[in-house]
């Protein structure tokens, strides 16, 4: 790479969740002599986020907030860090992936630094409450086409929530797939046969889940949905890839529940491929999502899913999705999963690629944003 190539800000979380992985595969499969990405966040991160930034040919952009206390601090701190950033590498273009309007304010910052265009791209349908921020939703929704030259959303869901009611009924935004590698998901024995017995799991039934330990993701409600699992099958796992800041509130409760013992707090890998292959079901039951990542990654692994009515429909891809309302108890969720785990896996692959998530096909359209 000869440094002329166009130069895109990411924004995103330097961790393992969908968004991040998504946005490193676009940027695997694009031309990176014509367009290449840098990275913006508020914290640090991991380690994998590094090494996978530097073999991208890319470039942190750190903003740390991440141990100032005060919120008014920590936001004039993350504002006027990301004007001096923008400004100090001359980005024309930054892509937002938002989770809450809210994100609009750093299309703002990075438009006063200097940048040309903003493209907000929505990857949720809903946002968790914290009333500081929500009181400014609102105002923020009605400010997003003032700073945005671009709209990008995961489905139309997410596309509502996001945007001005005036953009979501024209459809003035463009639908993006949450696309994946799909062929690096076809399901492998002998590397869930590894997998399994490095985990000391054998043959029993295995739950999981794959995401930040936050709740939107509803940790503690899976962890009364495995609880009843076991009173069916006494000998199942709980496999929990992930991090986050209730980990050890979800240790404390597993001890709680009894179930300490079969929950395996994995922690974070590179290896969602095998992961995947290890489980016999996954579980989703989110507060809210958009078109999670993880979940189309779930299929492509051939994997049955039960997923929490408050996740997109659009997500339902294959027959592999079933919905069950987060209102039904943990017992019905459990009777649901063992059915489905029971059932085994299908492979689902080619049904994905028919419906536009290869990520090839993404990065080739996210390149053609960009250079329009």
């Amino acid at each position: 790479m000869d440094g002329n190539e166009k130069r895109v800000l990411q924004f995103v979380y330097l961790t393992h969740d969908g968004i991040t992985s998504m946005i490193f595969n676009i940027c695997e499969f694009m031309d990176r002599e014509k367009v290449n990405f840098d990275y913006l966040a508020f914290a640090k991160g991991e380690a994998y986020a590094y090494e996978k930034i530097e073999k991208l040919g890319g470039r942190p952009v750190i903003v740390d907030v991440d141990d100032i206390p005060n919120p008014f601090v920590r936001s004039i701190r993350k504002y006027y860090g990301i004007y001096r950033m923008v400004q100090a590498y001359q980005y024309e273009i930054i892509h937002i992936n938002a989770s809450t309007p809210y994100d609009i304010l750093i299309g703002a910052a990075a438009r006063m630094g200097g940048a040309k265009r903003v493209i907000f791209h929505s990857h949720n349908s809903k946002g968790d409450k914290r009333f500081r921020r929500d009181i400014l939703i609102p105002f923020c929704r009605l400010l997003v086409p003032f700073i945005a030259t671009d709209y990008i959303a995961c489905s139309d869901l997410a596309a509502k929530y996001m945007f001005p009611r005036f953009i979501y009924q024209k459809k003035a935004y463009t639908l993006l797939h949450n696309g994946i590698d799909v062929d690096r998901f076809a399901y492998d024995q002998a590397e869930r046969d590894r997998i399994r017995e490095s985990l000391g799991i054998g043959n029993c039934l295995v739950f999981g889940n794959i995401g930040r330990f936050h709740p939107q993701k509803n940790h503690f409600f899976l962890l009364k949905i495995f609880a009843a699992i076991l009173k069916r099958k006494s000998d199942a796992r709980l496999l929990l890839v992930g991090t986050g800041e209730l980990e050890e509130a979800l240790k404390e409760e597993a001890d709680r529940l009894l179930i300490k013992d079969r929950v395996i707090f994995y922690g974070t890998t590179s290896e969602i491929p095998q992961m995947l292959w290890a489980m016999d079901a996954y579980l989703m039951p989110s507060v809210y999502e958009g078109l999670p990542v993880t979940g189309v990654e779930a299929q492509a692994a051939g994997l049955p899913m039960l997923v929490s009515g408050s996740v997109s429909r659009e997500l339902r891809l294959t027959k592999l999705v079933h919905y069950m309302s987060l209102k039904r108890p943990a017992k019905e969720w459990a009777a649901a999963a063992v059915a489905l785990a029971e059932r085994g896996r299908e492979d689902c692959r080619e049904e994905l690629r028919k419906k536009g998530y290869d990520i090839r096909d993404i990065a080739k359209e996210v390149g053609e944003i960009y250079e329009s």
